[in-house]
Formats: C-alpha cells, structure tokens, sequence
C-alpha cells in the first residue's frame, strides 16, 4: 500500500513537468516565430520607406508585426497547400504499397499522361493543326497542364516512396518492360531533386512575398492594418522650431511667425502621412507624393491636433493632387 501511495503521488509531479518542458518548447517556438514575422515586417517596410525617401523609420513600431503576419499569410498558404499535397502523396505510396500491382498501373497512367500531353502540345502548335482547329490555343494550354501536372506527380510521388527514405523495396519485375523501369529512374532522380530544391523553395516563396508586398498591398494597405497607405490630414503645428522652407511648403502663404517663443499653432495644407510613430510622423505634399520626393518630419509634440480629410478630398489620393 505505501508503494502504491508512493507511486500515485510521483504521476502528478512527472505530469508537470512534462507540461512544463513542453510549455517552454512552445515559449522557445513562439519568440523566434514573432521575432521572425516582427523582422520581416520591419524589412518590408524599409523597403517601402527606401522607395519612398522617407528615411530610417523607428525600430519599436507594433506596425511591423502586423504587417508581417499579413504579408505572411500567402506563403503560409500556398506551403500548406504544398504540405497537404505531400501527405496526399504518402497516403498514395501507402496504398500502392500494399498490392502488387499498383505501383506498375500508377507509374504507366502517369507516364501515358505525360506522354500524352506533350505529344498534343506539339501536335496543336503544328502550323496544319492551328489552320484546321480554331480553338488550338486552349487545346495547347490544356496539354501543357496535363503534362505539368502528371511531372509533377511523378515529381513528389518518387520522394514519397518508401526507397527514398532509405527503405528496402524489390525491384520491379523484368517483365514490366524498359518503360517502367525507366520510369523508375526518373523517379528516383526526380526525388533527389525535391530533396534538394525544398528549401530553396521556401526561401524564394518568402523573398516573393516581401518584394510583391512591397510593391503592390503595403501601398494600399491601411496603417492601421500595418500597411503603409499615406493619410491626407490637416495639421495644426507650432511653428517656432520650424524653418522657413518647411513653413512656405507645408503652410499656406500668410504672416511669418516673429520669432517669439510663444507657442503659435498653424493649420497646415493638406498633407499625406506615410508613417506615423510614437515620437514622429513622416509627411509628403500631395502634389509630389511619390518616389524620391521631399519628406518632412514632424514631431508629436509639436502638433496640437490633425483633421484628417475626407474621403473625396483630392488630397487623400496622391495622383489626385496633379490632375
């Protein structure tokens, strides 16, 4: 009785710190996962700031994060898709595993497919066959997908097998024929290669993501969200610390501050925020909004309010400001 006492009272301890190691383990995964989206928000949006001349922006901005977790989203996608394609392939290779076969009728239906399709691609390009069929073009573009598509089976289902794992498999019977034993060894060679190019796939999956972000969703992407879409606004700004050509190009024409330390609020033109941080926003003219036009900065201490525009003020677009 007193071993059994023992022995249920040692289970709960051994149960937290298993919960405990593997709490940690999520901790570990968890900080280098944000860290990672954190670090490629914030090199999304240099890029983006690099493009626009706005300078170095601030390196603690909750923004980045955003933005990174949303620029990853597609990736994210597009390898889950990659992932439940690869254990689709495993469940195959399973199954042709178990008869004898299988695996013979799966290597000559993907064979005959490529085959096939590259036999009809050629043949709808012929200059005879495009004379005689109107619709040769999209007889062409459904061959080069059958084809693609049957490679690319061939592709995952040759690193799906068990011998490319490093297990023992028979060879396939002789009277197969010279067609599947060199089907076979295009697997086998197909295999070596996604071995190979997986992670390089990753890495230009994730390079493609920051570079199209970049380029076409931060700029309509709303800050709030983490993008970088400019915001027309009307500031009211204390001019002392200002210097004359910042005051004639984002202030309307009018008496010249006299130079007291009075603090004197001005309501600027309508301007277009690109950042707006903690201790300072980042502004352009509409008129030259764009490119490697002049950026001004502003700090939060001094301006004393923002009307931001409205939706149909020319202002918010920053191609309205040239019409």
């Amino acid at each position: 009785m007193g071993l059994a006492s023992a022995s249920s009272k040692a289970r709960p301890t051994g149960s937290l710190k298993g919960w405990g190691s593997r709490l940690r383990d999520v901790r570990d995964i968890a900080l280098v996962g944000f860290g990672g989206i954190y670090a490629f928000g914030y090199v999304a949006r240099a890029i983006h700031a690099w493009d626009n001349n706005l300078g170095v922006l601030p390196g603690a901005e909750l923004q980045y994060f955003v933005a990174g977790f949303l620029l990853l989203v597609p990736p994210a996608l597009v390898l889950a898709a990659i992932f439940g394609l690869w254990r689709l392939f495993r469940s195959i290779a399973a199954w042709e595993a178990k008869g004898p076969r299988r695996r013979a009728r799966i290597d000559t239906a993907l064979g005959g497919l490529l085959l096939t399709g590259l036999v009809v691609f050629y043949v709808s390009n012929a200059g005879w066959f495009v004379r005689l069929v109107p619709v040769h073009e999209s007889i062409s573009t459904i061959a080069m997908v059958v084809f693609a598509s049957a490679f690319t089976a061939m592709f995952v289902l040759a690193n799906a097998r068990p011998e490319s794992r490093g297990a023992r498999v028979s060879a396939p019977p002789a009277k197969d024929g010279f067609v599947l034993r060199a089907l076979e060894r295009v697997g086998v060679f197909l295999g070596g290669l996604f071995v190979i190019n997986l992670g390089l796939l990753v890495v230009i999956l994730l390079f493609l993501a920051m570079l199209l972000g970049t380029a076409k969703v931060l700029p309509v992407l709303p800050q709030a969200l983490g993008g970088a879409a400019p915001r027309c606004a009307e500031l009211d700004v204390d001019v002392t610390g200002l210097t004359r050509e910042s005051i004639a190009a984002l202030f309307e024409p009018g008496t010249s501050p006299d130079g007291s330390t009075t603090k004197r609020p001005r309501r600027s033109r309508q301007v277009l925020i690109f950042h707006s941080g903690a201790d300072s926003i980042l502004v352009k003219l509409p008129d030259d909004a764009r490119g490697a036009s002049p950026t001004y900065e502003l700090k939060r201490s001094a301006i004393d309010a923002m009307r931001w525009c409205g939706p149909r003020t020319p202002g918010r677009d920053p191609a309205a400001g040239r019409s």
